[in-house]
Formats: structure tokens, C-alpha cells, sequence
């Protein structure tokens, strides 16, 4: 019998998914560009994401499980 893949927060997300960062004053609207894998501290799955603002043109990393969906 195969084994059922354990899902782990944020293993929902999908390049073009557009998610909300949470930051200290509020939520910052993004999309996810690039998917780069369990590379982070202890496995974490890192994310490239861009800002959907005017004031951000600039790409950062984050890890999936701090993300919500865009609703």
C-alpha cells in the first residue's frame, strides 16, 4: 500500500498563486514567482515572491508556512 505525502502548511502554494505576507503594521500582497524547494533551515520550503505594491520592485525570499491565501 503507498504511503500518503504528510502536507505541511504551505505546500498549497503554486507559482502564480498570489499570497499576503504578514508584516508588523499589516499584509503586503504578493505573487510567487519562483518555487526554490526545501532549501531553508531544516527543510522549510522557500518561496520567491514579488509585491503587488507600487513601492516595491524588488523579489525576497520567504518560507511557505508564514503565508496566507489571497482571497
Amino acid at each position: 500500500m503507498a504511503r500518503r505525502k504528510i502536507l505541511r502548511p504551505g505546500d498549497e502554494f503554486r507559482v502564480g498563486d498570489r499570497v499576503r505576507y504578514p508584516l508588523p503594521r499589516g499584509v503586503l500582497e504578493a505573487v510567487i514567482v519562483r518555487d526554490d524547494g526545501d532549501i531553508g533551515v531544516n527543510g522549510r520550503r522557500m518561496l520567491l515572491l514579488r509585491g503587488l505594491t507600487e513601492y516595491m520592485e524588488d523579489t525576497f525570499m520567504s518560507p511557505a508556512e508564514i503565508l496566507l491565501p489571497a482571497n
